[in-house]
């Protein structure tokens, strides 16, 4: 893609791709002195972005420079959400549970009659 494309389009970030990012940084500032780039809004904006050169080769590692990327212009999308609130503590349990108070439940199926005593 020649510059005068990339002027057209005016990309909202320039993406550079490094082994080390401070050459990436020295890298864009060289760029942006130079003839007709000046006429890029990322340029102007110091809009850009660095990530890894693993993007030019198809392997695994690809994955993380994509995610990287992605990191770099959402960040928003990416901020660590605050802590949940921790729920009201649970009613302690009594050492020792309260008299139990006996009930007696009566059942009456024909032609039986079932009696059944239980504590609550």
């Amino acid at each position: 893609m020649n510059l005068e494309e990339v002027v057209r389009l005016q990309p909202e970030y320039l993406v550079f791709s490094a082994s080390e990012a401070d050459s990436a940084a020295r890298d864009f500032e060289a760029v942006s002195v130079l003839p007709g780039w000046e006429l890029l809004e990322a340029v102007r904006n110091h809009h850009f972005a660095v990530i890894s050169d693993a993007v030019n080769r198809p392997a695994p590692r690809i994955v993380s420079a994509i995610e990287d990327l992605a990191r770099q212009l959402h960040p928003a999308a990416f901020q660590e959400l605050p802590a949940p609130e921790k729920p009201a503590a649970p009613t302690p349990v009594p050492a020792s549970p309260p008299a139990a108070t006996p009930v007696h439940i009566t059942f009456v199926a024909d032609p039986f009659t079932m009696e059944m005593a239980c504590a609550r």
